[in-house]
Parts: structure tokens; C-alpha cells; sequence
């Protein structure tokens, strides 16, 4: 029997329909299969109760404990949108194999937005299976949260495993690098772990700031006094920490200082200021600290940081070479600056 055309037309159609459905199954199981999920280790959760937003670490950091039982909160956000029916997190060796009981155990898994819904058991191997009563449909962008119950009884290195799977047995996983080590507990915050079993020292960066016409760094205010009025001068720098974590006993030291030029509105330097313990900087944070005040009616200026040299005799311009030191700062930041009279102005600048 021969067919027409429009019967050619209609079965091309069904066979090029059939090809797109076959195609896109096979593309959502590649798709999904391992880049559908994201991972990653969380402070809190992103409830009424805690403040501030969860502070997350970066998917392709290592999780580093030592040993002992751990709650720990996980936040798995979707990269294509999913519909998760039932969850199994578990620990697996370098190699992909399940990890030894010996080694690392998860003993509980709670979802704390949905654990009425959401029924969990162990799954045979170390690790705990979770079922959701009602299909989780998850957008792209966003996640589930998770609190575990992770045991670590000796050093061992490999993966923190979560696997999702949706009504039709469709399974997609992603993994997060872990570590159990004695002693990581003592291991200083500024340590920075790269690859399972390696660490590299990330050291704490400060960075000293100036920037010229800015009235933070050189403030002019009205000074009186019984007898007169003048003016007063302060000076200041900016301490920025570029690290990830605090630097603690920050110290801001002058190591040299001495006159450049005399003229008609010489003036001395003095100093006053001890030693002392230093001051914590938050990461990414930035204070300014005050270097030296200075005031007409007294013609001193009074310097509020340390000073390493001998205190230099009268000017009417002085080069001041400053540091900034800390815990742990391998290499101490430094700049120059000038400050006095030029022109009958007061001024500070950058060498």
C-alpha cells in the first residue's frame, strides 16, 4: 500500500517528535548526572533565629575535621532545577569507594525546613538514605539544607557524597572533598587546604592606604585655647586587611623620620606613644589610624604611633617612613609620606 504525502509528512513528523524526546531524555541524564547539584559547608541556617546570611565555603575547598562527632550544615543548591524524591549522603574514599566504618560514619540526617516530611535510615553503607513523602521540586538557584552527623575516628581523606534522585529513579550526585586530621582543631585560621591530604599557608596580607585631598586621612579643625586661636592638624593612615580571616595584634610602627628642609615655620616633633599590644582587623576590613597631631598655638607635633629612631630636631618638613605589622605577616607593608608647611599650607602626601 502506498502511503501519500501527507502520510509521509505525518510520519516524519513522529519520527523527528520520537528523535527530539530521545535526545532530550539523554540530555537530561548526561546533564544531570554529575553538574546538577552544588555543594558546600555552611555556618547556620538561613533562619529567623541566627543573624546575618550563612557564610558558605567554596564548593572546590576542602573540609577539614578533626577527630570526633560533628554536626555539620550543608546547603545543596540545584544548577538546572530537579524534582528530588529520596537523598543519600554517605563518605567515600580518594578512589570512589565507600569509606570504612573505621575511618568516617554518618550517623543522622535532618532536613530542617521539611523534617516532617522527611524519613531517613541508614543505608548499609555508613552512611544515611533519605525519602521525602512529597516530591521536593527544586528550581534552578535553589537548594535544600541539611544538618548531618558526621563521626571521624581517624586521619582519612575523600569525599563527602550527596546523591538526589526524582520519581522516575533518575539519580544526579555531586561530591565535596573532606579531610579528618589529628590535631586540625589546633591547626592555625589563616591555613588554606587545597588538595586532599595538602595544605598551603595562606598568609594574612595587610595593606597600608593614603589618598591625598581626602579629610580622612588629613583632618583641619578650628583649636582654641585661653590665650589663641589656631588651627590643628591630624594625620591618618588606612590598615586594610586583604585576608580571609582576622589579623590580630596589628601594629603601626614609624621606622624613620627626620627634617627635609628648614624655613620660616619650623616646628618640632615629639613623641609620646608606647608600646602596646596591637589591634584586630576584620577580613576585608580597613581602619584608619591616627599618625601624629599638630597644632599652631603649641608648634609641636605630637606623634601617636610608635617610633623605632630618635626623635628629630625642628623642620619645617619631615619624611616619615611607616610599617604595619601582625600576627602571623610574613612581610611587614610600608610606605613613605611627607607632611609640614609648603607654600604656608600644612600638608601630607604620599612619597
Amino acid at each position: 500500500m502506498e502511503l501519500s504525502s501527507l502520510q509521509y509528512v505525518a510520519a516524519i513528523v513522529t519520527i523527528l517528535g520520537a528523535i527530539v524526546l530521545l535526545l532530550k531524555a539523554l540530555w537530561k541524564h548526561t546533564i544531570n548526572k554529575q553538574g546538577n547539584f552544588q555543594l558546600s559547608f555552611i555556618d547556620h541556617f538561613p533562619l529567623p533565629e541566627f543573624q546575618g546570611d550563612p557564610k558558605e565555603d567554596a564548593p572546590d575547598s576542602i573540609k577539614i575535621l578533626p577527630f570526633g562527632s560533628h554536626k555539620l550544615f550543608l546547603k545543596v543548591v540545584a544548577l538546572h532545577g530537579f524534582q528530588v524524591k529520596k537523598t543519600n549522603l554517605r563518605c567515600l574514599n580518594s578512589d570512589h569507594t565507600n569509606a570504612s566504618k573505621s575511618n568516617v560514619t554518618i550517623t543522622d540526617m535532618v532536613d530542617p525546613f521539611h523534617h516532617s516530611i522527611f524519613r531517613v535510615m541508614t543505608d548499609g553503607n555508613w552512611g544515611m538514605e533519605g525519602e521525602y513523602s512529597d516530591v521536593r521540586v527544586i528550581a534552578k538557584g535553589s537548594g535544600l539544607y541539611y544538618e548531618i552527623t558526621l563521626n571521624a575516628m581517624q586521619n582519612w581523606s575523600g569525599y563527602l557524597s550527596f546523591r538526589a534522585e526524582d520519581p522516575s529513579a533518575l539519580r544526579s550526585w555531586v561530591r565535596h572533598s573532606i579531610e579528618i586530621r589529628d590535631g586540625a582543631d589546633q591547626l592555625p585560621a589563616y591555613v588554606k587546604y587545597t588538595v586532599p591530604g595538602t595544605f598551603q599557608a595562606t598568609v594574612p596580607k595587610l595593606r597600608l592606604e593614603f589618598r591625598e585631598n581626602d579629610n580622612r586621612f588629613l583632618r583641619r579643625e578650628a583649636h582654641h585655647s585661653t590665650h589663641s586661636t589656631g588651627k590643628k592638624y591630624t594625620g591618618s593612615i588606612a590598615v586594610f586587611n586583604e585576608s580571609p580571616e582576622s589579623v590580630d595584634q596589628v601594629r603601626i610602627v614609624i621606622g624613620s623620620i627626620f627634617p627635609t628642609q628648614q624655613g620660616a615655620r619650623n616646628f618640632n616633633v615629639i613623641s609620646k606613644a608606647q608600646l602596646g599590644t596591637g589591634i584586630s582587623i576584620a577580613p576585608q576590613d580597613r581602619q584608619f589610624i591616627t599618625l601624629f597631631e599638630f597644632t599652631e598655638i603649641s608648634n609641636d607635633c605630637l606623634l601617636r604611633v610608635e617610633c623605632e629612631v630618635a626623635i628629630p630636631g625642628a623642620g619645617e618638613e619631615f619624611l616619615m617612613k611607616v610599617r604595619a605589622t601582625g600576627r602571623n605577616v610574613s612581610e611587614p607593608e610600608r610606605i613613605t609620606l611627607r607632611f609640614g608647611f609648603r607654600n604656608g599650607e600644612f600638608f601630607l602626601n604620599k612619597e
